[in-house]
């Protein structure tokens, strides 16, 4: 996807077969002004999934289900 007027770019790896989950992202924007201004890209790759009602799960309990998914408390 590209917003021209955000100059910016986002790229979504996907499954093609359902349930279609996303594998991985980039994206690409530029950071300053002028001559000066990069593009800076930011990626991202999935490393961890769990099938869950997480719907249900946003209590202080829930805490440890972060680390199942790789993340930070």
């Amino acid at each position: 996807m590209t917003y021209p007027s955000l100059q910016k770019n986002i790229s979504i790896i996907f499954n093609r077969n359902f349930p279609h989950d996303i594998l991985s992202w980039s994206e690409a924007y530029p950071s300053g002004f002028g001559k000066n201004a990069k593009v800076l890209t930011t990626k991202a790759y999935r490393t961890h999934a769990v099938m869950s009602d997480y719907w249900g799960k946003n209590n202080l309990k829930d805490l440890n289900l972060r680390e199942e998914l790789g993340l930070t408390k």
